[in-house]
């Protein structure tokens, strides 16, 4: 098939875009990125969309790099396609936040995609934006390949949806081949990014080492499989999780899951429903299967049982009930607790359009929605972490170290938490992760004052 005629039709398929639509495309200068915004371009009147670029440097290729971005350039001029140019230091933000080169460039992309969205929205009120990516088939395939080597339950085979929030991939379902034979047809030039042949990474050893051998030596249809398979675990789980958001639904109390209920439910469903129970209050990030299978042991244990949670909370079964809970605070705090200097006065309200975010040095705003857990104000503690735009994960010592924080006044530094999420390192810098957006809704402000002798 055609790869336009197959990109138009899987667009239509998985209602990607909307007559209306703004389409922000990553542009790395690949040929797969390259065919998604040539193809974009030319489907746009027939999908009454507009289109834009945005190519992000991840400052690791020298020349080659700035090639690539100069290439981008000259092509979106060319179509007259507004572009963007961003300038990354991935080495330095892998180092930073302790990861691989891998997870930084893909943190930094959507956070930076994520931000040209919100950009774009603020500036053409009314206008849905949507960030496209080139992903393909064979993108797909390794996805699965890695997810399903780690351990992944069903959930995890689903890989990389079409459409997930405001992300759509419309080259999921075409082959890197078709992709690569539809440029040279049209006199289509692109990049050749030259770590791609790097086995350091792991997506690379699966790329050119595990999927050729795979290929040759037991079904050359290995990668359109896997891309199916991914599909009806998607089925699969989008049914059972529908299913269970209208049992969860039911429940007076979403963080009171009755036994008798669960109990009396199929397998699937009843893990389904303690899955999204425990995300919701302790994270997507930090519950695992693991934390599922003993929460379903749980329900045949006696009353009065528990297990503990990421976050500080229990999961305790009484005589009708599995209820989250929080830690009960020790009876005595801690010497440093009591010594702390300051107190924090909280206040909820909703947000709405025009309201001036105060510009005092110890009063912050904060999205409330965003916040996971109870709040305190306590001393740093090892693991702690704040977000910063443009950068991500920062852990608060290295952040002190960076802000030439006095080495004997960091233990001292006043903290407001959630879990180990530093939302404000207080007199110094707010966590980015839960500012105030233009779709907040509820806002929690806090005001830290000196305690005195009877607080």
């Amino acid at each position: 098939m055609d790869v336009r005629l197959q990109v138009r039709q899987y667009i239509y398929q998985e209602k990607m875009l909307e007559p209306g639509d703004h389409v922000i495309v990553g542009l790395s200068g690949g040929a797969d990125s390259v065919s998604l915004l040539l193809l974009l371009d030319s489907l746009k009147d027939e999908l009454e969309i507009t289109i834009s670029a945005i190519h992000i440097h991840h400052g690791i290729r020298g020349e080659e790099a700035e090639a690539d971005a100069e290439f981008c350039s000259r092509l979106c001029s060319k179509r007259h396609i507004p572009l963007r140019i961003l300038r990354e230091n991935v080495p330095e933000l892998a180092r930073l936040n302790r990861c691989s080169l891998e997870e930084a460039g893909r943190e930094v992309r959507y956070l930076r995609f994520s931000q040209a969205a919100r950009r774009y929205a603020d500036l053409h009120p009314g206008t849905r934006v949507r960030i496209a990516v080139a992903h393909q088939l064979e993108d797909q395939a390794e996805t699965v390949l890695m997810h399903l080597c780690r351990g992944a339950g069903i959930r995890g085979l689903g890989a990389m949806a079409p459409v997930r929030d405001n992300i759509i991939r419309p080259l999921l379902s075409s082959r890197r081949k078709d992709i690569e034979a539809w440029l040279r047809k049209k006199g289509q030039n692109w990049r050749e990014d030259g770590t791609n042949s790097h086995t350091d990474y792991t997506r690379n050893r699966v790329r050119n080492i595990i999927m050729p051998v795979l290929n040759e030596n037991l079904n050359p249809r290995t990668a359109k499989h896997l891309f199916l398979l991914a599909d009806q675990a998607r089925t699969w789980t989008d049914y059972i999780s529908g299913e269970a958001d209208k049992i969860i639904r039911t429940f007076p109390d979403p963080s009171v899951m009755p036994a008798d209920i669960l109990e009396n439910l199929p397998e699937a469903l009843k893990n389904e429903i303690l899955y999204k129970t425990l995300v919701r209050r302790a994270g997507a990030s930090r519950i695992t299967g693991r934390h599922v299978a003993a929460a379903s042991a749980l329900l045949g244990s006696e009353p009065g049982s528990q297990i503990s949670l990421p976050e500080g909370l229990l999961l305790v079964r009484d005589e009708q009930h599995l209820c989250i809970t929080r830690s009960e605070p020790k009876e005595k705090p801690d010497k440093e607790e009591q010594e702390l200097p300051v107190r924090a006065v909280y206040s909820v309200f909703p947000y709405e359009s025009g309201l001036k975010i105060p510009g005092q040095k110890y009063t912050k705003w904060f999205d409330y929605d965003r916040i996971n857990g109870d709040l305190c104000i306590r001393r740093r503690q090892p693991g702690d972490y704040l977000v910063l735009a443009g950068v991500g994960r920062k852990s608060v010592s290295r952040y002190m170290i960076d802000a030439h924080i006095p080495k004997e006044e960091r233990n001292d530094v006043p903290l407001l938490a959630d879990g180990h999420h530093i939302l404000w390192i207080i007199g110094w810098r707010m966590s980015a992760a839960a500012q105030v957006r233009p779709d907040t809704n509820t806002i929690l402000q806090v005001s830290v004052r000196r305690r005195k002798e009877n607080d």
